[in-house]
C-alpha cells in the first residue's frame, strides 16, 4: 500500500489542510459538502522517477510552518505500534492492482473519475512499514513523540534514536537502568555507526555514480581508546596503576597493531566493570611479561592462544577467549602492506569484499559482543587515514548507511522484520554544502535503483532548500506556509515550476526570501553607509569609502559612489582610481 493523499482536520497547527503525495492522481476535498473527488493527473509524466520509486513528494515551507508535525501525522496514522487507531483526517491509499483505499474520522462521499478503479472504505488507517530519518539531534525528547522512539513498523534512523538504542541492542543489554555512562553510550553508537558504514560502502563500492559520490575504498581496523582515555581522564588513580604499553616491538607492523588491540581491550574490560582493577592488571603485566621475553618475530595469535590456553584460570575466562576469537579474525582477513600505517580491508577487491564478509560473520556472530571494546573501524579513501571523510561525506553516508541498514541488513538477519517500503526523511540535506544538496536527489535516485527489484518505495521528503527543490516538480511538491492568522496552508497552486528552475530565481522567490537576497548584517551596513552620507557625518567619510569598496554587487556599489560623490568629491575621486587601477590590472593579466 502507498499513500496517495492526506487532508488533516486538526493537528497541532495543521488544520484543514490537504496534501497530496502522489502526482498521479489529483485531490479535491469540499469540506462544506464533505465530498472527496479524485481524479487523474493529466500533467503526471511516467517513468519519471526510476522503475522502483513509486513515488517522490516534497513538503517544504519555513521553519515553524508544519512541515515536521505533518510527518509526525503521517508516522502516527500508518506505523502500527503507535496507538493511534483513528487519526482526525482522512487518508487514501492505492494498492499495487491501481485500486484506491480511504480512510475518513468523519463520514465523507468520495467520487472517483478514474474508470474501473475500484475505491474501498477502510475502518481504520492501513499500516505501512516505513523508514524515518531526521536531521534534528535531541536524544531527551519525549517517548511521547514518536519522531523520538521506534515503534513496531517504524525504523529509526535518527541520531538520537541511535545514540540511545545501539549501546541496548548491540550489548544485548537493558541499558535503560541507567547504570551506563553518556561516555558508554557514545562509544557504541560511534563503534556501530561505523559498522553501518562499512556494510554500506563494501556492498556500493564501485556501483554508485562516483560523480555523485566517491564510497571510500579501504575499512581500517584500529584500536579502540575508550576505557584507556576515560581511566587518563576521570579515575588517576587507576590509570597510574596500569602497565606501560612500551612493550617490546615487533619487526611486522601487522603483528604491532594486534599487540595494541589486546592491549587496549583489556582496559576496556576493566573499564566496563567486567574485571576488577587487580584482576584486569595482573592479565595485562602476565601479558607483557610474556611478549617481553620474545624474540621480535613472532605470531601475537599464537602467543596469546598459549597464554590464554595454558592458563586454567584465563581458559575459562569468556572474555579472553572471545578476544582470541576476534584477535584469530582480524589476523586471517585484515592486511597491512606498503606504506600502510593500519591494518585494513580493500574492498575495491571481490576477495577483499568477501574477506570483510566473513570479518563480520565471525566477529559480530556473538550478541554479547560490542564492538567497542576490542576495536574500531574507519571508512577511508586510504591506507594510513591522512585522508579523512569530509563532514558532507560523513552526512551522506550516515542517511544511506542508515537506510541500507534498515532495508537490508536487519531485514537479513531478524525474522519479523521487514524491508520499509515508505522512506521519510526530514530536512535530510542540513548541514550540507550546496555542492552536496546539488547532489541529494541524484545519489538517492541512484541508490534506489540500484538496490534492484526489492519492491517500490514511497519517498516523502521535507526541506527549506531550494536547490533540493529544483531537482523535484512542482507537481510533486506541497508549499506550506502560515497565513495572516498563523494557521498553515499549502499554496502550492500560487508556485511557478520548480523542476530544472535556476537555483536563483528560486532563492528569489518570495516563498524562501521575503525580504531580499542579501544578509540583514550585510543589509544593516548599507543602510548605514546611507544615513551617513544623508547627515552629511564628513568626519566618517574615509571609513565609508573603505566599507563601500567591500560592497560585492557592482550595482549597489555604483550607487553608493554616486551618492558619496554628491557630498564628497575627493572620497569619490579616490574609489573610482581604485576601480580603474583594478581594470588595468585585470587587463594586463589577459
Amino acid at each position: 500500500m502507498y499513500l496517495c493523499f492526506v487532508y488533516i482536520f486538526e493537528y497541532y497547527n495543521l488544520k484543514d489542510i490537504g496534501i497530496s503525495l502522489n502526482d498521479k492522481y489529483l485531490f479535491d476535498y469540499d469540506k462544506v459538502k464533505n465530498i472527496l473527488t479524485i481524479s487523474k493527473n493529466e500533467e503526471y509524466a511516467d517513468g519519471f522517477w526510476p522503475s522502483n520509486v513509486q513515488s517522490l513528494t516534497a513538503i517544504v515551507g519555513n521553519n515553524g510552518a508544519g512541515k515536521t508535525n505533518f510527518i509526525r501525522f503521517i508516522l502516527r496514522a500508518v506505523v502500527n505500534g503507535s496507538g493511534e487507531h483513528s487519526p482526525k483526517g482522512i487518508l487514501v491509499y492505492s494498492d499495487n492492482a491501481g485500486n484506491m483505499h480511504y480512510y475518513s474520522a468523519e463520514n465523507i462521499e468520495v467520487r472517483s473519475l478514474l474508470g474501473d478503479v475500484k475505491v474501498v472504505k477502510l475502518s481504520r488507517p492501513l499500516g505501512i512499514e516505513c523508514f524515518y530519518y531526521g536531521s534534528n539531534f535531541n536524544p531527551l525528547s519525549s517517548l511521547s513523540d514518536i519522531l523520538s522512539v521506534e515503534l513496531s513498523g517504524m525504523s529509526n534512523g535518527c541520531d538520537g534514536w541511535l545514540l540511545l538504542h545501539d549501546l541496548q541492542y548491540y550489548a544485548n543489554l537493558n541499558s535503560s537502568g541507567g547504570i551506563y555512562s553518556l561516555r558508554d553510550y557514545v562509544n557504541a553508537y560511534y563503534s556501530q555507526n561505523q559498522l553501518r558504514m562499512a556494510l554500506f560502502i563494501k556492498e556500493f563500492y564501485g556501483i554508485l555514480d562516483e560523480e555523485h559520490i566517491k564510497i571510500p575504498r579501504y575499512i581500517l581496523l584500529t584500536p579502540n581508546l575508550s576505557g584507556y582515555r576515560a581511566f587518563q581522564l576521570e579515575r588517576r588513580e587507576i590509570y597510574e596503576k596500569l602497565p606501560s604499553n612500551n612493550m617490546r616491538k615487533v619487526d611486522d607492523l601487522k603483528e604491532s597493531r594486534l599487540l595494541e588491540i589486546i592491549y587496549y581491550s583489556v582496559i576496556n574490560n576493566i573499564r566496563d566493570n567486567r574485571y576488577g582493577v587487580d584482576y584486569g592488571i595482573s592479565i595485562l603485566n602476565g601479558w607483557i611479561s610474556m611478549v617481553e621475553s620474545q624474540d621480535t618475530s613472532f605470531s601475537v595469535f599464537d602467543l596469546f592462544s598459549a597464554f590464554v590456553d595454558n592458563n586454567v584460570e584465563y581458559n575459562n575466562d569468556a572474555f579472553l577467549r572471545e578476544l582470541k576469537r576476534i584477535i584469530f579474525c582480524i589476523d586471517r582477513l585484515f592486511s597491512i602492506e606498503g606504506e600502510a600505517l593500519n591494518i585494513y580491508i580493500d574492498i575495491s577487491e571481490k576477495e577483499g569484499a568477501k574477506r570483510f564478509d566473513d570479518f563480520v560473520s565471525a566477529a559480530y556472530d556473538s550478541r554479547s559482543f560490542l564492538t567497542g571494546r576490542f576495536f574500531d573501524l574507519i571508512c577511508a579513501h586510504d591506507t594510513w587515514g591522512s585522508v579523512s571523510l569530509s563532514s558532507g561525506e560523513q552526512l551522506i553516508l550516515n542517511l544511506f548507511s542508515r537506510l541500507h541498514y534498515f532495508q537490508e541488513t536487519l531485514p537479513n538477519t531478524i525474522d519479523n522484520l521487514h524491508d520499509p517500503q515508505l522512506i521519510i526523511l526530514d530536512e535530510g540535506e542540513n548541514g550540507l554544502h550546496p555542492e552536496w544538496q546539488r547532489k541529494y536527489i541524484s545519489i538517492l535516485m541512484d541508490y534506489i535503483q540500484k538496490r534492484g527489484a526489492k519492491g517500490k518505495y514511497q519517498i516523502i521528503l521535507t526541506s527549506h532548500s531550494p536547490i533540493i527543490l529544483s531537482d523535484i516538480p512542482k507537481r510533486c511538491t506541497n508549499f506550506l506556509e502560515r497565513d495572516g492568522n498563523g494557521i498553515t496552508v499549502n499554496v502550492k497552486d500560487e508556485q511557478e515550476e520548480t523542476f530544472a528552475t535556476n537555483i536563483f530565481d528560486l532563492y528569489r522567490n518570495s516563498f524562501f526570501l521575503k525580504d531580499g537576497l542579501m544578509g540583514k548584517f550585510a543589509e544593516s551596513k548599507i543602510r548605514y553607509i546611507l544615513d551617513c552620507i544623508e547627515q552629511k557625518r564628513t568626519v566618517v567619510y574615509p571609513n565609508l569609502r573603505k566599507l563601500i569598496e567591500t560592497v560585492g554587487d557592482k550595482h549597489i556599489q555604483s550607487f553608493l559612489i554616486t551618492k558619496l560623490g554628491e557630498v564628497d568629491t575627493d572620497q569619490t575621486i579616490e574609489l573610482l582610481q581604485k576601480q580603474i587601477d583594478r581594470l588595468k590590472k585585470k587587463k594586463g593579466n589577459e
